[in-house]
This record gives structure tokens, sequence and C-alpha cells, in this order.
């Protein structure tokens, strides 16, 4: 039945690709900047009678837009990294025009607080300078996402993303546009069991300083060339150069160098974690010794038609926890030694063939393990070990013409893993070994029919799994009407599939889906609504975040839903103020009405920044206030089976007030970042402690003041000649 349904509509989607309507007049762009293509510039035109047509320009630099009278048009092009332009023509027969964008030369000057449309229904878009604004960012684009509509975190101690109540392992990383394992250090941050989390940690190994731009790609955004995850894919892109500078923080020691030799741009930063250094010099953590450090080198070069990127990072964490000679909590009572490391490598190029046309491509290669030994010996005998290994290959290779993209994906895993127990808590031992495959063979394309509408759709053949391989048929499907001057609506439906890794046994969890959306453009900003619907299946057990994972109780095959609206507003208020605001209320549970850990039921966030001139320096303030219902959790049944929906217990709704203040000055900025400024105690996870042999709530965070002072040698690469 189900891919019946698929096949279907399936065949609708080829029928509407047939389906090309075109009338009037008609404008090609081509945005560039030094003559290389720019993608996803923000496009807004407007006509005589004031009505807004918007868009995004695709992987060519290239955008149409079709008129069905003579006209003079006005065209702004925005995008985070480049000028905004404002230019009118009048369109009265068909044009084909090349527009140049400048580049925003990365100064300290040039930080500016103004609201920067992060959201849009495809992606969630942060800038470098993003992390240098907004409070509580700590260099890390999670922290930052999980304000955006729809978003949630599941526990202050790392840096997991829930979206729409979907749990952290239903998205993916990528870097530069491939997929990579799990990129953030200290991954047993916040879990349960002290074991490492699929795609989540307490510090992210890539600092936000060498992030060009961030994109969390929504699960039915059409254009990724790897589409295929149940909540979205986290997309870091490395920046085409970085200056040299030297940075002090709470968070750590860092120091980057950037240089220009015979035109190819080289980078490289470190960073070694402030408790670390601490730690080597005896500072005494309550017994516990946190540690990590990152290194990153990347280069960028650019010719005439070709820009070609490679990277290479290399991190490693340990966390050493001593037993406690007085001891009120289990941990207390044992010797934990984790340790962690990671090597993440990958190569990408774009080149342009012709002025419609284009191909680009990429291969990744990187590896993370993980491992965890604990034994308790005052009052208890008790031992536990956890390794986890997981190394990825992955590729894509995507040809581009006009609203045309044809390409291919692939991502081949080979996870190890184990989990085992032994001692008065009882014995037992969960192993697994095995390969997983997803390649993808797509085809996406744009078309505009008439002024008003245009229909993006998307039909990926996927071939995926572990032991046991099939062919999924993956379509995707979105209508948008520019309705009146900057509105616009929009209709979804698409179905996505994904392989589950370790400590699930990598089968293929599907979702079939469907939003409806409405936007309004706004000066400097966008005001929107959607309706979603997200039904999944097969889900193996693992709508539940993974943080909570124990491993005494069984996985079982289970479906699900996700239901729910989200509301935002984000715009400029005059020159030097910004707001952003957005509220969502959903619902996500199992076919047994059991509604996971993570159906807060409401999420508000909201977010205000302000700008002052300080004799010729400039002071900013950015705050952040973040409120959502409660999690759910549950006492385990003596058999270990699942409970029932009587049996859930739920926190106290969370509520957090963040603050970050900086003070620039020619080439230093001195920054103050402070997570919960109120020192509000959350409750988290429900928990079962087994020396008070009683359940209680782990407390959140309180505040976290990060202060650092970093100064910048030079504004831009070094050249070398």
């Amino acid at each position: 039945m189900i891919f019946d349904k698929s096949l279907k509509f399936s065949i609708f989607i080829l029928c509407s690709l047939s389906v090309h309507v075109l009338f009037g007049q008609k404008l090609s762009m081509s945005i560039k900047s030094d003559n290389q293509s720019i993608s996803d510039v923000f496009v807004t035109i407007v006509d005589e009678a004031g009505v807004s047509y918007m868009g995004t320009t695709d992987q060519n630099g290239r955008f149409t837009y079709q008129l069905s009278a003579p006209q003079k048009i006005t065209i702004s092009l925005d995008h985070l990294s480049y000028e905004k332009l404002d230019t009118s023509i009048n369109l009265s027969e068909d044009l084909d025009i090349t527009l140049q964008i400048k580049g925003i030369a990365y100064e300290l000057n040039a930080v500016s607080f103004t609201s920067s449309r992060i959201h849009t229904d495809k992606a969630i878009t942060l800038s470098q300078k993003d992390f240098l604004r907004l409070a509580s960012s700590f260099d890390d684009p999670s922290r930052l996402v999980i304000k955006a509509p729809g978003f949630t975190g599941s526990n202050d101690q790392n840096n997991a993303l829930s979206f729409r109540g979907m749990p952290s392992q239903y998205y993916k990383w990528q870097i530069n546009g491939m997929d990579v394992v799990n990129p953030n250090h200290l991954a047993n941050a916040g879990t349960l069991a002290d074991v490492a989390a699929t795609n989540s940690g307490g510090v992210n190994m890539v600092s936000g300083q060498l992030i060009k731009q961030y994109n969390f790609d929504l699960p039915g955004s059409i254009g990724n060339s790897n589409q295929n995850q149940l909540s979205g894919i986290s997309n870091m892109i490395f920046a085409d150069s970085l200056g040299t500078f030297g940075q002090a923080s709470l968070l750590g020691l860092e120091a980057g160098v950037g240089l220009n030799v015979g035109g190819t741009n080289i980078f490289t930063n470190y960073r070694y974690s402030f408790t670390g250094l601490l730690a080597d010099f005896g500072v005494n953590f309550g017994g516990e010794s946190i540690k990590f450090q990152d290194l990153v080198v990347g280069f960028n070069k650019k010719t005439n038609k070709t820009t070609l990127n490679g990277f290479l990072v290399l991190g490693n964490n340990t966390n050493i926890f001593t037993a406690q000679d007085s001891a009120i909590s289990y941990k207390e009572v044992q010797n934990i030694d984790y340790k962690g490391k990671a090597i993440i490598s990958g190569i990408s190029f774009n080149t342009e063939i012709s002025k419609n046309q284009s191909f680009e491509g990429g291969l990744a290669y990187s590896k993370k393990s993980s491992e965890r030994s604990s034994n308790a010996t005052i009052l208890f005998d008790d031992e536990n070990e956890y390794f986890n290994d997981q190394s990825l290959l992955s590729g894509k290779a995507v040809y581009h013409l006009l609203n045309t993209a044809i390409g291919f994906n692939f991502a081949h895993t080979s996870n190890d893993f184990k989990f085992g127990r032994l001692g008065e808590f009882g014995s037992y031992n969960n192993e697994s070994n095995f390969n997983t495959l997803s390649t993808s063979l797509f085809v996406n394309h744009k078309i505009n029919i008439g002024n008003n509408w245009s229909l993006s759709a998307s039909l990926p053949i996927d071939w995926m799994g572990g032991e046991e391989k099939k062919l999924y048929i993956n379509p995707k499907l979105e209508l948008i009407n520019r309705w009146k001057k900057g509105f616009f609506l929009s209709a979804k439906a698409y179905k996505n599939a994904q392989i589950m890794t370790p400590p699930f046994d990598g089968n293929v969890v599907q979702s079939y889906n469907a939003e409806l959306s409405a936007n309004k453009v706004l000066k400097g900003g966008l005001a929107g609504v959607v309706l979603f619907y997200h039904n999944f299946d097969n889900t193996l057990g693992s709508l539940d975040e993974v943080w909570t994972y124990d491993p005494n109780i069984p996985i079982q095959n289970l479906s699900g839903t996700s239901t729910g609206l989200s509301v935002y507003f984000n715009s400029n208020i005059g020159k030097n103020w910004w707001y952003d605001f957005n509220a969502s209320l959903y619902d996500i549970k199992n076919e047994k009405n059991i509604q996971t850990n993570t159906a807060v039921g409401k999420v508000v966030n909201a977010q205000f920044g302000r700008k002052f001139k300080v004799k010729n320096n400039e002071l900013s303030i950015a705050s952040a206030f973040i409120g959502r219902g409660g999690q759910k959790s549950y006492k385990v049944n003596p058999d270990f089976s699942l409970p029932e929906p009587a049996q859930q217990i739920q926190s106290e709704p969370y509520y957090r007030v963040d603050l970050r203040v900086n003070y620039y000055r020619q080439k230093s900025v001195l920054s103050l970042d402070i997570q919960n400024i109120m020192s509000r105690v959350n409750e988290g996870a429900y928990q079962y402690d087994p020396l008070t042999q009683s359940y209680y709530f782990i407390n959140q965070l309180g505040l976290i003041p990060v202060l650092s002072y970093r100064y910048y040698f030079t504004r831009g690469p070094l050249k070398v000649s």
C-alpha cells in the first residue's frame, strides 16, 4: 500500500516536471561577485503595482522571473556575506543580465546588529557574524539554532537539537555539503548512561569563527544534494579565508592563522579547553577532569570558473571522574574514564561549465570513536564498559542546468558498538558490528508557472539499509503561490528515509510529511506561519532521545506522529534595533499514545539586539529568552517493558534568559556571554539512582558566564608571494 502511494506520487511529480507554462516578458539574472557565481542570494522583485515576488538563486547563481506585461521593476539582492544591492530596470522584452555584488569585508566594525532573516521555510541560516553577536552562542551553531522556530534542546549540558519534537538522532551533520560523523567533543555530555550520543556533545569541534555560513536545511527543502534525513541536515560551510588572531576565554585558548599563498587561501585554527588547562595546573573540579582540543586546517582556491575547497579536522577529548570519599549520588561512588577522538577530512569543488551550467562534487572521510569504562569500588560491585567506533565515507556529484539538478550521492558507514555491564545491578552484553549503505540518484526541478505560481519537485531513488538493503522512492513536491504584495503561500508533501546507527540496529526509518505555510516579507525581515504533520514508520522505538537511552529497555518497533504549528517574526526596528520572535505548538507520540520525552507541548523564543556608538568604538547588546513545556519521563517497569501513558512524569516548564555584551575596538573585541543569567534551576530528565534507591529530576545548568577577549593581528589572510 505504501509503495503504491509512493509510486502514484512519483508519477504525478514526473508529469508535473513535463509541464512548463511560460508567457510574457522573461528576466534571467546571473548574480556574481568577483566573477564567481553566488548561490542562495535572496531576491526580491517589486513591480509597478507594488506587488512583491521573492526567491533565491540556484547553484549557478541564476534566478528567473516572469511578467505578463512590460513594466518597470525594482530588484533587491540580499546575502549574509555580501552587501545589499538595489536596482531598477524596464522589462519590456526578454532579458538575460548579470549583476555584481560586493563581499562584506570581515572587520570588527562591520559587525552590524540587524536581523539576518535566519528563518525561512527551507533553512535556518547563520553567518560568521552571528556567532559574535548573538547571546549564548559559545561559538557553536547548535546553541543558536535551538532558538529558531520548531527547535528546542533537551539538555543544557549538550548541544542536541530536537526539531518539532523529533529526537536528535533524526538529523545529520555535513561539512561543505558532505556527510560526516558527529563533529562534537564530549559526546557523552548529559547522557543518562554517560554514553556517546549520535549527533550531539558538549562543544562543537569546529569553532564558529571558521564558519562562513551555517545552514540547517529543513527536511522538506528541495535542492540539497543529500536530502534524506527525517529532521534535516546541519551543514557547516568553511570560511574562504581566516584572519590571524588570538583569543582567551573561559571556553579555552584559541588561535588562528590565515595565509594567501599564490592565490590559495590557507588557514589553520587550534583550540585547547580552559578546564583542561586548569586541570593541567592541578585545579580540582570535584574529582572531575574535562579536556578537549581540536585542530582545523583548510584551504580555498578560486580560479575564473572553479572553486576548490579542502579541510582536515582533528580532535580528542577526555572526561575522567574519581570516586569521592563522601558520596550522595551513584556517580560519586564510581571511577569513570571517558575518551573520544575524531578525524574529519574532505575535498569539494564547484565549476561553471557555461552561463547556465555548473558541476559540483566532493568526497569526505571521517572516523570517530568513544570509549568509556567505569567501576564502583565503594558500597557496590558494578562495572560498565562502553565502546562505539564509526567511520563514514561519503561523496556527491551534481550537475546543474538552469532550474534543474541531476545528481548522485552515497554514504557508507562501518559501525562497531558494545555496551556491557557486570555486577550487583545485573549483567548484560549488547554488541553489534555492521555496515550501512545509503545511495541516492535524484533529479530536482523548479517550474515557474505564469506570474504567481512555481512548482519545485524532487525525485530521489534511494538504495539503503544495513544487512538487508532495499530500494526506496522518496518524492518531494512544493507548490508556491505569490498571493499579493509580499505574501507567499506554500504547500509541501514529501517522503523521507534514513538509517538508524548504534545503539539502534541499522534498519531504515521512513516518514510521510505534509506542510502548509504562509510568509510575508517585512522590511529587513520575515513573518510566517507553518502547519506540519509527520508520520513515522518503523521507528524502532527511537522516537525517544538517545540521551535517555537505557540499555535495559528493549528497542521495539513502533510508529508515531508529530503534529503542530510554528509562527515567527523577525525584522529591524530602526537603524540599530532588531528583534526575532517565534513560538511553536506540537505533540509527538508513538502508536501506543505515549508522548516522547521531547513532547514539550509549547516553545517560545524571543531575541532582541541594540548597538551603540562609544566615541570611535562600538558597544552591542543581545538578549534571548527561551521558554518551553516540561519534558516527559517515566519509571522503568520491573520487567523493563515500555511504560503505559499513566506512568509518565513531566518536569516543570523550562525558562531561561541569556545576555551578551560586546565591546568592539579597532582590532579587538571584549565579550561577556551569559547563559541563564537568572540562574534558574530547570528540571531535566527523571532518573533512578541506585545509591539512594529513588527517582529524581536531574537539574539543568545554572548561570554560565563566558568572558572572552579576541585580538586580530590582521583583518584578512596574510599574502605570501
